[in-house]
């Protein structure tokens, strides 16, 4: 039974009461600072005077399935409020989308199901929700994905007068990654009804690059303050005294047969494994099969890792060994778990495939701090969990190109309740593509920080 009450921040209460007075609009709120509890704030009075029926929530696969579930419970005032999870495209979910609940939480994946079970709906009764939450909203950044695709012709069609979309990196890669999120919310009022006209107005092709953009000099205090009446933005610094954030470089240097295979792929394009031949024809095959190397291992053309070296692991040794509490470690290739597994038999894994039940049971029993060594896939954890109660050093064995999923990922021990100094534990190959991937990262995130910071100035303004 719940018997914990919410006692809502000042910044919570004033993100709410925005949420409530402007239908379609969007939350920036930095990770650790409550956006689903901050949420149902602001749903449950709207529920309660009637101004919705009903809400349908989006979100990642774990946090729509674990984190808003165990939100709802675990506050006393929201207990009266009811839920269901839709778990897959089944005749028993069709029916379950038909009966009259407070919320309705569904994964991305099944988003463009949803539009087509709405469209073959609308006509026979009414829908018992008119209120979408997308949750994660960088989720829907890209122009060209099924999702948005499908969703947009759905929130132009007013059967859903309100849209909040909720999230912690707004553009984690570029300004391009806004246009998405803002057509769904006003039809391209602000923000251009086209991705084709958003890039004439605000930016200037590569001309070596017919796939990149680059950001005209000014474009970017436009693109704030055009959006910045529908947006609301909470930033930790501003509010909380969040835990210190230290980093450890830890450098490896890969043994000669890697750095060989390494240099055959920057300078040659090819390389020899054993007796096997691997070729990288672009430039971008070549960026991926250099971080393979630095990894340990590079996949052939049918998909099988070829083993080169376990460096990184042996770093990772030395950290286990020197003890300095429960270490939350995360990896990115498939190959990286094979070595996890016969390294680290003991040690759980939260990666893809996992089912919901267990990834629960192993969330509680890392916050119980009764899991020394955890390992972790950014894309299962990059979103929703709260992994701050059970450690406060995270090692990564390999970084994402993604700054999303990098900053997320610090995110789950980096936040409101971490009581301790958090320090992040990077294994880099020395003299490799590694250095570069870290630049790309921060480089993106002091972009994505710029964006917050003046949204947040032009709200309060």
């Amino acid at each position: 039974m719940c018997d914990v009450r919410f006692n809502p921040h000042n910044y919570q209460v004033r993100a709410a009461s925005f949420v409530q007075k402007t239908k379609r609009c969007a939350m920036h709120v930095d990770i650790g600072l409550g956006k689903t509890s901050t949420t149902l704030l602001a749903c449950s009075d709207l529920l309660q005077t009637l101004s919705i029926r009903g809400v349908v929530v989006f979100a990642p696969l774990r946090v729509a399935t674990i984190s808003w579930p165990m939100e709802l419970a675990k506050w006393d005032q929201f207990k009266h409020l009811t839920y269901r999870v839709i778990r897959g495209m089944t005749p028993e979910s069709c029916w379950q989308l038909r009966e009259p609940v407070d919320f309705t939480l569904i994964n991305y994946e099944l988003l463009p199901w949803w539009v087509e079970w709405v469209a073959a709906e609308v006509g026979r009764q009414p829908l018992p929700y008119d209120m979408l939450v997308l949750d994660e909203s960088s989720r829907l950044k890209s122009h060209d994905s099924a999702r948005f695709k499908a969703l947009r012709p759905l929130a132009d069609s007013g059967l859903f007068p309100r849209i909040v979309e909720l999230t912690g990196t707004p553009a984690p890669e570029s300004y391009d990654d806004l246009f998405s999120q803002y057509r769904l919310l006003d039809g391209g009022q602000r923000l251009e009804k086209k991705i084709t006209h958003f890039r004439a107005k605000y930016q200037t092709q590569n001309p070596w690059s017919k796939f990149e953009w680059n950001l005209n000099k000014g474009a970017d205090q436009i693109i704030q303050s055009k959006i910045a009446d529908i947006t609301v933005t909470i930033r930790a610094e501003e509010y909380l005294k969040m835990p210190t954030l230290l980093e450890n470089d830890i450098y490896v240097d890969l043994p000669p047969d890697a750095q060989k295979v390494y240099a055959g792929f920057e300078d040659e394009m090819v390389a020899q494994i054993k007796d096997e031949t691997v070729a990288a024809p672009s430039a971008a095959i070549v960026s991926e099969k250099c971080r393979q190397v630095v990894s340990g291992a590079v996949y052939d053309k049918e998909g099988k890792a070829l083993p080169l070296h376990e460096a990184k692991f042996d770093a990772l040794d030395e950290l286990v060994e020197d003890g300095p509490g429960n270490l939350l470690v995360a990896y990115w290739y498939q190959h990286e778990a094979a070595t996890i597994k016969k390294r680290y038999p003991d040690a759980p894994i939260l990666g893809p495939g996992i089912s919901d039940k267990l990834a629960t049971d192993l969330v509680q029993r890392w916050n119980d701090r009764k899991i020394p060594l955890l390992f972790c896939h950014p894309a299962s954890i990059g979103h929703g969990l709260n992994l701050q109660h059970g450690g406060h050093h995270l090692v990564w064995l390999t970084i994402p190109w993604s700054n999303e999923l990098y900053g997320q990922t610090v995110g789950r021990l980096h936040r409101q309740g971490q009581d301790r100094p958090v320090t992040i534990h990077r294994i880099l190959a020395r003299k490799t593509i590694d250095q570069l991937v870290d630049k790309a990262i921060k480089d993106k995130e002091f972009n994505q920080k710029s964006l917050r910071a003046a949204l947040a100035a032009l709200h309060k303004g």
